[in-house]
């Protein structure tokens, strides 16, 4: 069940013969976004202390992403793509 105000949103900026397929791409994203933070929760732990500071926390990890990924944006050949 999904709210009136929800629907009528989606129906606003899709369409409503588009609703299903939206949803279904909503949901695709939202679970790839949980396999990757459980990925990441089970990588963290392989990690010794100390050995990537950009790793010790889940925080620091972030934001070493973050700065990756502003890096490439920036156009530093340096930097591998980073999704």
């Amino acid at each position: 069940m999904l709210s009136r105000d929800l629907l009528q949103e989606i129906d606003s900026r899709v369409g409503q013969r588009k609703r299903s397929e939206f949803i279904q791409e909503a949901i695709e994203e939202k679970l790839g976004r949980l396999r990757r933070v459980e990925a990441f929760e089970r990588v963290v732990g392989l990690v010794a202390d100390g050995d990537v500071p950009e790793w010790e926390t889940r925080e620091s990890t972030a934001e070493w992403l973050r700065a990756l990924r502003q890096d490439r944006e920036d156009g530093n050949p340096d930097v591998a793509a980073i999704s």
